[in-house]
């Protein structure tokens, strides 16, 4: 394979006349790169309630959030180290929409079972409950997979008092 130097590939670029690229005149154009020009369709207002649900691209929208005193139920939810090494409420993960959705329709409702299994020495694994991958994170009591799905309740409950969401 050849490789050409990225000033010459985009030269080569502007000469073809089938390409759907701006030119270097476009206001997007600096140093032979090209940003993007965004126009939100919607703004987050400091006094506006934010419920997130997401990977951990929804953790650090929350600290924006947070950052600029927007309210963020989900930035407060911790669980302890010892149970979810890392990030106090990356156990709040999700990380495709069935989960997400789940998690969503779950709310308000009284915890219950559903997608818990046993694990070892009393322990029990929520497949809704972001683990990590690691054994010792994904096996944790009962107490704690009903705090999570409680608190989630609570956050999401009154769901249609949050005027945005993020997911």
């Amino acid at each position: 394979m050849k490789t050409i130097p990225g000033p010459d590939a985009f030269s080569q670029t502007l000469k073809n006349d089938a390409r759907k690229y701006p030119n270097r005149e476009d206001e997007r154009y600096d140093d032979f790169m090209f940003f993007p020009a965004i126009e939100p369709s919607f703004s987050i207002g400091r006094d506006e309630t934010v419920f997130t649900i997401g990977s951990c691209f929804a953790r650090n929208v929350e600290k924006f959030l947070l950052d600029h005193n927007v309210t963020v139920p989900t930035a407060h939810f911790e669980a302890p180290h010892e149970e979810a090494p890392g990030n106090p409420n990356r156990v709040l993960n999700q990380y495709n929409p069935g989960t997400m959705m789940q998690v969503v329709e779950a709310a308000g409702q009284t915890p219950d079972k559903r997608a818990i299994y046993g694990g070892l020495t009393g322990s029990v694994v929520d497949c809704l409950l972001a683990t990590g991958g690691e054994r010792y994170q994904s096996l944790v009591q009962w107490n704690v997979v009903s705090r999570f799905r409680i608190f989630m309740g609570r956050v999401l409950g009154p769901r249609r008092r949050s005027s945005s969401h993020l997911v």
